[in-house]
């Protein structure tokens, strides 16, 4: 019996405890932030309150004031049009300002997404390599051992080295040896 009085005479937020205390969740302040919510849409402008304007209510009081309010709003006065909720989504409630609470109206992200593209270190013996090819005085031959390269990795190696006219190379999964001639 209790429920169904409890569902009628909605004095907290659905969801909330039976013991929970919602002070500001009521239809005298739901009146005062859907006009506040309204003059922000119509201008799209972000609002200050200022504490000094709410000499009765301490900091925390006005903070509880403005996000119960706001969902009294949501879930009572809601427009067909779901007004009300696209602009809250749309709204940042930011306390570090000293003179009072910020209603932040945020901006739609304009910014475009990029793809992900992994980033390929070069292997440490493939630098070296290239540093040896590069380096036309080191006489002593290109020798790398204890590798696990993949068939396509030696042949794509294979391909690269084939190009070069003063290199003779056995390239194979496990090792690399090259000459310069």
């Amino acid at each position: 019996m209790s429920k169904i009085v409890n569902t009628i005479v909605r004095q907290r937020p659905e969801g909330w405890s039976r013991k929970a205390y919602a002070g500001y969740y009521k239809e005298q302040y739901g009146e005062w932030m859907k006009n506040v919510l309204d003059d922000m849409h119509d201008r799209q402008v972000s609002k200050l309150l200022p504490y000094a304007n709410f000499p009765d209510l301490k900091r925390n009081s006005l903070y509880l004031l403005i996000n119960q309010s706001m969902l009294y709003v949501l879930e009572n006065m809601e427009t067909s049009d779901m007004k009300y909720k696209r602009l809250t989504d749309r709204i940042k409630i930011d306390r570090t300002d000293p003179r009072g609470i910020q209603l932040m109206l945020q901006e739609a992200m304009t910014g475009k997404a990029e793809d992900v593209v992994p980033k390929v270190e070069k292997p440490k013996w493939k630098e070296k390599m290239e540093k040896w090819l590069d380096d036309n005085d080191d006489p002593m031959p290109f020798v790398q051992s204890n590798l696990l390269l993949t068939p396509q990795e030696r042949d794509q190696l294979i391909l690269e080295v084939s190009g070069l006219s003063n290199v003779m190379y056995s390239i194979t999964c496990r090792e690399i040896k090259l000459i310069k001639q």
